[in-house]
């Protein structure tokens, strides 16, 4: 994380300031969350429900055009339960408070004028990564986006339920619908492999957090509805996600 920095891209359509995050070279951050046990393993937290997810925004477009080129995704929570990607994951978040103390005029927006704010007010302000509780595991909220320029779309791929362990893959809202199944894709197993694209900055410069995007996601079903280990399922994510690790190194 020593070699990430803050790059601002001028402002949104509410005034504030778009910041992207940068590695040398101009390339978002990334990283590939490799599970290898099946306690190590992400799992999806809630239900993929068409009829729930824009409860509370508007519909996309590419809901009713599937050629919509507009800017749009969906945020998946996953359950993290793999110590090494949380300890990755809160090393993110640490780093985050620490560089925005450095760079908050670009994050804010702020004038010189303005005071600078102290580092325990940041660390109130900022939402982190790995969400914690007290009754429950760990969680992330990824976005994986459906439509919009081809470099943004998050790569979809899908174990087959018939037992051969081939892999469908895709992209869209299309592709991601027709294999959401009865479950929903509830509790099926999952690699990712995340970009760290931008800072978002929301209520009113009240609240600050690092976006999280797949690039490329997994999702592998338990059999018979159970959370099966990975002996269950004639392939390995362990080994299909170092070829990721291997094609994401530098």
């Amino acid at each position: 994380m020593n070699s990430w920095m803050f790059v601002a891209k001028g402002k949104n359509q509410y005034g504030g300031p778009i910041v992207n995050v940068c590695v040398e070279g101009g390339g978002p951050p990334s990283t590939v969350l490799v599970a290898e046990e099946e306690e190590r393993n992400c799992r999806v937290t809630f239900r993929l429900d068409e009829t729930k997810l824009w409860e509370n925004r508007p519909k996309p477009e590419f809901l009713t055009n599937p050629n919509s080129t507009k800017k749009d995704g969906i945020d998946v929570v996953l359950t993290v339960e793999d110590e090494k990607m949380r300890e990755y994951l809160c090393a993110a978040d640490d780093w985050m408070v620490s560089k925005a103390v450095e760079e908050q005029r670009t994050i804010f927006g702020h004038g010189s004028n303005r005071p600078s704010l102290t580092p325990d007010a940041l660390k109130v302000m900022y939402q982190p990564c790995l969400k914690t509780s007290d009754k429950y595991a760990p969680t992330i909220r990824v976005k994986v986006w459906l439509a919009g320029p081809e470099f943004l779309l998050t790569t979809i791929k899908v174990a087959s339920s018939n037992g051969t362990g081939i892999i469908e893959e895709g992209r869209g809202w299309e592709f991601l619908k027709k294999h959401l199944g009865e479950d929903k894709l509830l509790h099926f197993k999952v690699g990712v492999h995340l970009e760290f694209r931008s800072v978002k900055v929301w209520n009113q410069n009240q609240k600050f957090s690092l976006s999280m995007d797949a690039k490329t996601i997994f999702f592998f079903k338990p059999r018979s509805g159970s959370l099966a280990a990975d002996s269950d399922v004639p392939f390995s994510l362990e080994s299909l996600m170092r070829k990721v690790t291997d094609q994401a190194a530098p």
